[in-house]
């Protein structure tokens, strides 16, 4: 698959974003991969990490909330996760050194709001994914356009489109 692929769907409920969450964390167990997240207020970034990390080895015990204030939360996956939202910090912002720390040393990133992100510390391989609230749907509906940046991205991505919630 291309490096720079891209696919867009709709997740038309919370167990659509639940089931999606599951097969992105049984993706990753292959193919680990830096997410970076983008959309506005409600667009249901939390809820997806959520349902990423609960189907992660060990991150059924976890308790997934948003990291505004505190900037990162290292789940108990495996692998960790390290869990970054820069809304609260604005462009230009850096990961904080404890969380390259746990980077270096093997863990996810999923950050969202990653268009704050500084170029210096947006990773060259990475999938990005967009999302938004889906047009006409109903308040659980979501679209989300997934796009691969880098081999592994493209790799990660290829893996995605034979799932049933990504179907069409």
């Amino acid at each position: 698959m291309n490096d720079h692929a891209r696919i867009t769907r709709t997740l038309r409920s919370l167990q659509d974003t639940d089931a999606f969450g599951q097969e992105l964390a049984e993706a990753l167990l292959e193919t680990p991969c830096s997410l970076l997240l983008q959309g506005p207020l409600g667009a249901g970034k939390t809820s997806l990490v959520r349902a990423l990390v609960r189907h992660l080895p060990g991150g059924s015990e976890a308790e997934v909330s948003s990291p505004s204030f505190t900037i990162f939360n290292l789940y108990p996956t495996e692998p960790a996760l390290v869990h970054c939202d820069l809304y609260r910090c604005g462009p230009g912002s850096r990961l904080p050194d404890e969380a390259w720390d746990v980077l270096d040393n093997g863990a996810l990133l999923v950050c969202e709001w990653s268009e704050y992100l500084a170029p210096a510390d947006q990773p060259s391989d990475c999938l990005l994914l967009a999302l938004a609230p889906a047009a006409g749907g109903d308040d659980e509906a979501r679209s989300v356009t997934l796009e691969a940046r880098g081999p592994n991205a493209g790799r990660l991505l290829a893996a995605l489109p034979a799932l049933p919630i990504l179907q069409g």
